[in-house]
């Protein structure tokens, strides 16, 4: 069974509430295009017992009211949970959202930093297969905000929460006993050329890893990375790798002009999530990115005596972009 059509974009306090409570044979769900919602707007929809209803629709929506998806799919077959994109949360807004939702695995992202009262309470009661959770949350003080949200789901899995996150307790209401705990990973970076010395603090902080290799085995090694932030640091006799914090950071690319091959030294970023990566010149040389593995190369920022900053286009999810400068120094920051 497919429901009707609902296009509506501008909502009513508690408009669809209850609209396909217990309909074991809806199969599809209409879709739903607000971006601004309504109180208790989708109050238990399908919840009661949507069990042929493993594919939700997407939810779009940015601004949030009390109660707007509450119980929304309590009990349903879903095996793959809605993007939830909005930061900016309302009280009881996910409460019982997929309450014993047993086919679920994995939870939505959630990228709000500050809970609001009861929005989490209950979200992933008895998801008894539930085992990975991506959570940034670094304010939970707001009343009963992660409340049981977790309790009775799986008995290992992972926590991805953010580095500056110090609060979370054990447990159904926090972090469920038995789970890894991870800080959230943000880009992984390869530099291929020959490389030199690197600078790195070694503060407290861990996310992605990079990779340093010197091509061609290398002895004299002229490239200079230099990265700010709080990143702890494991040197090897050829390569390192460290871990980066999700919050903005530089890398400051310095050549030695004497000996610097341009058409062998470069490096390279993959993106974890969709990233857009912004350079500074500082009044040096181009900068030419590649999103093809080196192919095609495209000018970012020309030759100027001139500070400026150049953004380059997304770079999506598991996706590479390429840097060769024609600088002494060049500075790429991303966050």
């Amino acid at each position: 069974t497919i429901g009707p059509a609902l296009p509506a974009t501008t909502l009513a306090n508690n408009c669809y509430q209850d609209m396909y409570f217990g309909c074991s044979s809806l199969t599809t769900a209409p879709a739903l295009p607000a971006t601004t919602l309504a109180t208790g707007c989708y109050q238990s929809m399908f919840n009661g017992g949507c069990t042929s209803l493993t594919t939700a629709p997407a939810l779009p929506a940015t601004t949030l009211a009390a109660n707007c998806y509450q119980s929304m799919f309590r009990k349903a077959a879903l095996t793959t949970a809605p993007t939830l994109p909005a930061t900016t949360l309302a009280n009881n807004c996910y409460q019982y959202m997929f309450r014993e939702c047993t086919s679920l695995t994995t939870a939505p992202a959630l990228p709000a930093t500050t809970l609001a009262n009861s929005c989490y309470s209950n979200m992933f009661y008895s998801c008894t297969r539930l085992n990975y959770i991506k959570c940034l949350a670094t304010n939970i003080s707001a009343s009963g905000c992660v409340s049981n949200w977790l309790y009775n789901v799986a008995a290992t899995g992972t926590f991805i929460k953010s580095e500056y996150m110090t609060s979370w307790a054990s447990g159904a209401s926090g972090i469920p006993n038995g789970w890894t705990v991870q800080n959230n990973p943000q880009y992984a970076i390869t530099v291929t050329g020959d490389t030199s010395y690197v600078n790195i603090p070694s503060t407290a902080g861990e996310d992605s890893v990079v990779t340093i290799t010197p091509i061609n085995g290398a002895t004299r090694r002229h490239l200079t990375i230099t990265v700010s932030g709080d990143i702890p640091v494991t040197i090897n006799a050829t390569d390192f790798s460290f871990v980066m914090p999700n919050h903005a950071v530089t890398i400051n690319v310095v050549y030695d002009s004497s000996s610097h091959d341009y058409s062998q030294d470069y490096f390279t970023l993959t993106a974890i999530e969709p990233t857009e990566f912004t350079y500074t010149s500082q009044g040096y040389g181009a900068l030419d990115y590649s999103l093809d593995n080196g192919t095609t190369w495209v000018t970012l920022a020309p030759a100027s005596m001139i500070s400026s900053t150049y953004t380059t286009p997304t770079v999506n999810a598991g996706e590479s972009i390429m840097f060769a400068s024609t600088s002494a120094r060049s500075v790429v920051g991303f966050s």
